[in-house]
């Protein structure tokens, strides 16, 4: 069942973990647990197969299975926007027809990792996969894991295809995100989503319709009264909630050195927490020892735990 997909998206649209058990195969229970805490604190959709959900190193199998998951689980109550981010257009359009057969709302993809590309590039592959598309698209800028990312003229070609619904930019650089914004502001029909967690009240001030916000798998209330403090323009209401937040991205995510330690710290807290089980995606482990103490006091700290 799918939900009513609302125009420009708005809101808070966590990027979903994937619980997973020791064995590698899907926590189910875990699942179920985490997005009802998720839809019970008022996010506006859900993100499953991103980065935050270890999709690259998950099989597209598992990852068509999980999508039926989260579906079910679901019911329609809020938007559901598959992660189909890979290299090749065959494989992302594979991807994308299991998230329709699974009832998801719309597809996002990031630029092809690997190999450098041009801007000229980029947008042809765009262009190539969008046609491939049974659902609704939105573009993902992260150039953190991807080498390159759709800049401004980019978007704005790929932005007239059929079924884009806008952006959502992880680049971190808030000056290209208000780039982004201006640019699409003759199109109140496409969202300007922003990816690091800790600009969300800027993003809203510049304009933007919201985040997707990882910690929202940690903690939803802090970063949907975020969103609404900042929609209401109350930065007296969104202060303490900040305040919060920003244990989670400077003692839980950057507990260990790796890059890795973003999504391995998230969800040794949300094991922590009772949410879900504590598997990674191999060859990740799971976080033991002093580090994962570390995360605990951080949990009590942010008034989690």
């Amino acid at each position: 069942m799918s939900s009513e997909l609302p125009r420009p998206l708005r809101g808070i649209i966590p990027p979903l973990v994937t619980p997973l058990n020791l064995d590698g195969s899907i926590d189910l229970p875990g699942l179920d647990r985490l997005i009802e805490m998720l839809l019970k604190a008022g996010v506006h959709g859900l993100f499953p197969l991103g980065t935050t959900g270890e999709a690259p190193h998950l099989s597209r199998h598992l990852r068509a299975e999980f999508l039926g998951h989260v579906t079910r689980i679901t019911r329609g109550r809020v938007p559901v926007l598959a992660g189909i981010t890979d290299s090749s257009v065959d494989e992302a359009a594979w991807m994308a027809a299991k998230s329709a057969d699974a009832g998801c709302d719309a597809v996002v993809f990031a630029a092809p990792h690997y190999y450098p590309m041009t801007q000229d590039e980029l947008t042809g592959f765009a262009i190539a996969l969008a046609k491939e598309l049974p659902l609704p698209f939105v573009l993902y800028n992260i150039p953190f894991c991807t080498k390159d990312y759709f800049e401004l003229d980019a978007v704005r070609r790929i932005a007239e295809l059929p079924g884009c619904l806008g952006v959502k930019d992880s680049t971190g650089d808030v000056e290209f995100y208000q780039s982004l914004v201006d640019a699409l502001r003759d199109r109140p029909d496409l969202t300007v989503l922003m990816g690091p967690e800790e600009k969300l009240w800027d993003a809203v001030m510049m304009g933007g319709h919201g985040a997707v916000t990882g910690g929202a798998n940690l903690a939803p209330e802090l970063f949907t009264g975020i969103y609404a403090a900042a929609v209401a323009g109350k930065p007296e209401d969104a202060a303490p909630l900040i305040a919060r937040s920003q244990i989670i991205s400077s003692r839980i995510y950057s507990v260990l050195p790796e890059r890795s330690g973003y999504f391995r710290g998230l969800k040794c807290a949300m094991q922590l927490r009772g949410i879900c089980a504590g598997g990674m995606a191999a060859p990740f482990e799971p976080i033991t020892g002093e580090p994962r103490e570390q995360i605990r006091q951080a949990l009590i700290d942010a008034g989690l735990l």
